[in-house]
């Protein structure tokens, strides 16, 4: 239990820094995204990964107007649900109209994507990352 403790409070740290560090960064005039699009990022995102016979379905939720996403994973294998639930941080760190680049703290890897846009809406297609194997990708719906 205290474990979990320490657990949690290390988290809440990181993000409390985190989300100081990127309003320090937006104040000054540096920003982490490219376009000026209203609508991206979006509140919340569904994603999908796959690899093989594994799935992950996790929800990345935004951080109030920060470009940090606090992260959910439930895990498949053969579509069926393990025990197992991953969390961690994601910083959307570039977009434009073809292509969206995010990192992923805890396992210190990119996430890069194609994007697709509609009048109303921006979508993730499908993309790789960094830390993937031959034919793994992800995908993402993204709520606004």
């Amino acid at each position: 239990m205290r474990q979990e403790f320490f657990k949690s409070l290390f988290r809440l740290a990181l993000i409390f820094w985190l989300v100081v560090f990127v309003g320090a960064a937006s104040a000054s005039g540096l920003s982490s995204s490219n376009s000026s699009t209203d609508v991206f990022p979006g509140k919340r995102w569904k994603v999908i990964e796959r690899c093989g016979k594994e799935k992950w379905e996790g929800i990345w939720k935004r951080e109030d107007q920060t470009n940090i996403f606090k992260a959910r994973w439930n895990y498949y294998i053969d579509e069926v649900l393990q025990p197992k639930e991953f969390e961690d941080l994601i910083e959307l760190k570039s977009f434009d109209s073809q292509k969206v680049i995010l990192y992923r703290y805890g396992l210190k890897g990119y996430y890069e994507g194609k994007v697709s846009q509609n009048k109303k809406d921006v979508d993730i297609l499908g993309g790789d990352a960094s830390w993937y194997g031959k034919g793994c990708y992800w995908t993402a719906e993204i709520e606004y």
